[in-house]
């Protein structure tokens, strides 16, 4: 088996230094350029959602918009409905006591014609 001198040993080191050196600086330089090309995806992205998160505000105001319409509908006519109950419920309990009256009318003439 052969020895290797220090000389020997010295040029093998610093030729595995070198291209440890340039392994890392093309390691570097990748690792630079996927963090520039992430970057601007990142970016593009960003843009892309905020216009799309502006897009559904808006969308979604219309749609509180209409929805806020609809239910004003809703409450003018439930409104109106218990409006015209309550006129109705009057003239029922009109008509309730005028057939009461009648009924003590008529009533009160049987009532006499009994006691009499």
């Amino acid at each position: 088996m052969s020895r290797i001198t220090t000389n020997e040993l010295a040029k093998g080191l610093d030729a595995l230094g070198k291209r440890l050196d340039a392994f890392g600086e093309r390691l570097g330089a990748e690792i630079r350029s996927v963090r520039e090309d992430l970057g601007k995806e990142i970016r593009s992205v960003r843009q892309d959602l905020g216009a799309e998160i502006q897009t559904n505000r808006r969308r979604s105001e219309v749609l509180n918009e209409e929805l806020r319409s609809e239910i004003r509908l809703v409450a003018d006519g439930l409104q109106g409905h218990r409006e015209e109950t309550a006129r109705e419920f009057k003239a029922v309990r009109a008509e309730l006591s005028e057939t009461r009256a009648e009924f003590r009318l008529w009533f009160s003439d049987l009532d006499r014609r009994i006691r009499s």
